[in-house]
């Protein structure tokens, strides 16, 4: 419940505490809420590291030279996970404005924190490993801060490969998944997408990835061409011409295996049916006439 606690509500709780003498009090209700800052910001995103002032209620950077390599030198991202957060963005951007071009601040959905994890992942992944991520589909094309993430990933060349799952593959959810594959040494400035969305056998009631499945997906991220139908290898450039947006259908086409129709064909069949129709109501209209005359 901390959590959701604002900082007002915080600050007035602790003024309160203070004018009743509970000073003791006052001081262990402050120290928790540095403490779920410190909780939400260092330990569940770990890009960015903080001092806390608990004399004015501020919250500082830590100052050079202790402050990380990858905070100084390179472009970050700062991911908040309340309206609280913004607030040590804001005192970040004050105290520090060398530092604000380097950093770019996300106030995160509530109901959609998947991001807050591809964001983990991604600061402690290795200059020579890879991430890959198993992501509900709305993060590829969601607009606002989940946008801004994207941008972060393309513009930094972090995504190797978006890869679009068939769906009912997992237990308690029918929806269609994708995976996010994440390098930080890519050899490229491009992006492989790959839409293995029918690359599934019916297993029981789920569906379920063969080895052949398996095998073509496979193959298609280890040679990282165009493959009709199934896999497309995009600039970036053009991915952030298309805002950023990463679905795997924005970028491959599937198959269109409807029957082709012969209008032409089709007219002459319908017109065939119509002379039919009419020769049948003609011959019952003429056995109705008969039962008439017959009466």
């Amino acid at each position: 419940n901390e959590e959701r606690i604002g900082y007002e509500k915080y600050k007035l709780e602790i003024e309160t505490k203070i004018e009743m003498g509970l000073k003791d009090d006052a001081k262990k209700l402050e120290k928790r809420f540095f403490n779920v800052i410190d909780q939400n910001i260092v330990e569940h995103f770990g890009d960015f590291f903080i001092d806390s002032d608990h004399k004015n209620n501020i919250i500082y950077p830590v100052k050079p030279p202790t402050l990380t390599e990858r905070f100084y030198n390179q472009k970050g991202i700062f991911l908040c996970s309340s309206n609280l957060d913004i607030s040590v963005m804001d005192t970040l951007e004050k105290e520090y404005p060398d530092y604000s071009n380097n950093v770019s601040c996300v106030l995160l959905p509530k109901s959609e924190r998947e991001n807050a994890f591809t964001m983990h992942m991604l600061s402690w992944l290795s200059t020579s490993g890879t991430a890959a991520i198993v992501e509900f589909p709305g993060v590829l094309y969601r607009g606002g801060a989940e946008q801004k993430i994207r941008k972060y990933l393309i513009d930094n060349n972090y995504v190797d490969a978006v890869i679009q799952l068939p769906p009912d593959l997992f237990f308690g959810t029918t929806i269609a998944t994708c995976i996010i594959v994440l390098k930080k040494s890519k050899k490229d400035n491009k992006t492989l997408f790959i839409d293995a969305s029918t690359e599934f056998v019916r297993g029981g009631n789920k569906n379920k990835l063969s080895e052949p499945n398996r095998l073509k997906i496979l193959e298609a991220f280890r040679i990282r061409k165009d493959v009709k139908y199934f896999s497309k290898l995009v600039d970036n450039k053009t991915i952030a011409d298309n805002d950023y947006n990463i679905a795997v259908s924005s970028y491959v086409v599937g198959e269109d295996k409807r029957e082709v129709v012969d209008i032409a064909e089709l007219n002459i069949k319908i017109a065939k049916i119509v002379a039919r129709q009419n020769e049948l109501r003609t011959a019952i209209d003429d056995i109705v006439a008969d039962i008439e005359r017959t009466k």
